[in-house]
């Protein structure tokens, strides 16, 4: 029985990490048509991927962070399959 309570807690706390992660990432990743337009700028393009760059200066540093998008295009079935859903 304790062991069970252990495991329930590790998973829940395991499942906020995760939560929080990903909501960072998607917090990052976030852009927006005026954010593009605004502050990044296209530096390649391939296919379904683009590469931004901007120039910011952090510390008295300057920076330019990059960011890559691609699309992929999934249907649904093959989503779920690939995550151990089934698929059905």
């Amino acid at each position: 029985m304790m062991v069970c309570i252990f495991i329930d807690i590790y998973m829940c706390l395991l499942f906020l990490q995760i939560n929080r992660l990903v909501h960072d990432h998607i917090t990052h990743a976030d852009m927006t048509a005026s954010d593009v337009a605004e502050t990044w700028q296209l530096i390649a393009e391939e296919g379904d991927m683009k590469v931004y760059k901007r120039e910011q200066e952090e510390d008295g540093m300057i920076v330019d962070p990059i960011k890559a998008v691609h699309t992929v295009h999934v249907s649904r079935v093959v989503l779920c399959h690939g995550f151990g859903g089934g698929g059905g």
